[in-house]
């Protein structure tokens, strides 16, 4: 989501925008091998590459391996400092 927000296209975007075919689990079998076939280079790029550590550490844990939140936060804080792009913790709701 933190990748598709910051304005990068993904690779199964094409595939998600043409919709869904007459077979829809095969449309998903692609859909999955895309998203695991694709490696932190070919996700986060161009204005997302300073999320490339983040989502390398997130993408390989295993399914029951209890995240480390803190280095988790220390990754995110430390990509936001690296894209001199400091929030003002003002919203648009408030």
């Amino acid at each position: 989501m933190l990748v598709y927000l910051s304005g990068t296209i993904l690779p199964w975007h094409e595939l998600c925008e043409k919709g869904f075919g007459q077979n829809q689990k095969e449309d998903f079998e692609t859909l999955k091998k895309l998203k695991m076939g694709s490696s932190s280079q070919q996700i986060c790029k161009d204005k997302s590459k300073w999320l490339r550590p983040f989502y390398h550490k997130v993408s390989n844990f295993e399914f029951e391996e209890e995240p480390n939140y803190g280095h988790l936060k220390h990754l995110l804080i430390a990509a936001i400092l690296e894209t001199e792009d400091i929030p003002d913790m003002k919203f648009d709701f408030e």
